[in-house]
């Protein structure tokens, strides 16, 4: 495992650990079946991205390939994604089985699933908020804004 691939992990552990904690403070103070505060984990999240992309700009001298800075954002979210889908089902399974009642019943009028659906949802929306913010975060951290063929276009005109 080379250096960039263990920034990932490293970023994408400490993201999902700060995941854990802002659940475990919402349900220490009586709002963890809000759903909608899960919003503030995008916060998360893309703070954990760019901290990942910029830890290998870092490495690489201050560059960063554009695909390579998306596999890191990627992987970063993937990551944290997957350690805290992880982490609610030994939570929802061992802790408090009736959680995923509470959340699902805010959304579904007639609820008849089991927590699988809620932990589905969770894999679903870290993974493509992993994508949209990773996008995000390349806009800024890109080394290189102009294509070879528009500058070749801009210097034929």
């Amino acid at each position: 495992m080379n250096t960039g691939e263990k920034s990932n992990l490293k970023y994408g552990v400490l993201t999902a650990f700060s995941f854990i904690v802002y659940f475990m403070l919402l349900k220490t103070i009586g709002l963890s079946d809000h759903a909608w505060l899960r919003f503030f984990n995008a916060f998360l999240l893309g703070v954990g991205i760019y901290s990942s992309i910029r830890s290998a700009k870092k490495i690489g001298s201050g560059n960063v390939r554009y695909f390579n800075g998306v596999k890191d954002g990627l992987v970063t979210g993937i990551v944290a994604t997957l350690v805290f889908v992880a982490f609610m089902t030994l939570y929802m399974y061992g802790i408090d089985t009736d959680f995923h009642k509470r959340i699902l019943k805010q959304w579904f009028d007639e609820y008849t699933h089991g927590p699988i659906l809620l932990l589905f949802l969770l894999l679903v929306e870290g993974i493509s908020s992993s994508f949209i913010l990773t996008l995000l975060v390349m806009q800024k951290e890109k080394t290189n804004w102009n294509s070879r063929f528009s500058k070749k276009t801009h210097q034929n005109a």
